[in-house]
């Protein structure tokens, strides 16, 4: 007798979906604000502490090449990119959800047409998530400031999206947009360091 397939496995839950979406933005959101912080917006003193400390510059590049990961598993396409807005379009349109689906096919339409409007943009992007897979440095010169500058437009993109799927979904609020803020407490991290 062969294994029962649940209707659950072989379709899905739109909002199982949608939730862990918004984790995978929320985990590239805060490794976004934390490389901003370490490469660009810590004050003087604390980029000299930056400059003399090997974990805060692996923890820059980690933080750079997370958001980057993260946010390319949402907007590039492919089979096998499972939580990708392409796919979530295809699958919404083609029925593969169980339940109520509030998600008009005019809604589908115009994040297909946010993604191809911001199709420059995610193409500096690839280039981007490509050149920092392929070098292991820790200082990481493939960083380049102004990278963080072009992850913010993607991440704005992004946010817009889920906030266009989950408004319609579950006729709520979404969280603030992603903002050029946030702090790090680099007195723990050292104080961490030395205890390791």
């Amino acid at each position: 007798m062969g294994k029962r397939v649940s209707i659950i496995d072989r379709y899905g839950v739109l909002e199982h979906e949608l939730e862990l979406t918004w984790k995978i933005y929320e985990f590239a959101l805060k490794a976004y604000h934390h490389a901003d912080y370490l490469f660009i917006n810590a004050g003087e003193k604390e980029m000299k502490i930056i400059a003399k400390s090997n974990s805060l510059r692996y923890l820059r590049v980690v933080c750079a090449r997370t958001c980057v990961l993260e946010i390319s598993k949402l907007i590039t396409k492919g089979q096998n990119n499972h939580y990708s807005f392409w796919n979530l379009v295809q699958r919404i349109r083609n029925e593969r959800f169980v339940g109520n689906i509030k998600v008009t096919n005019k809604v589908l339409s115009e994040i297909e047409n946010i993604l191809e409007k911001n199709g420059a943009n995610i193409n500096k992007f690839i280039v981007i998530r490509d050149k920092l897979i392929a070098h292991d440095d820790f200082d990481n010169y493939q960083i380049p400031r102004p990278i963080l500058g072009d992850l913010l437009p993607i991440l704005e993109m992004t946010y817009n999206i889920l906030c266009k799927l989950c408004v319609v979904q579950y006729d709520k609020v979404c969280p603030p947009e992603p903002k050029n803020l946030g702090g790090m407490d680099i007195e723990f991290i050292l104080n961490f360091e030395g205890k390791v």
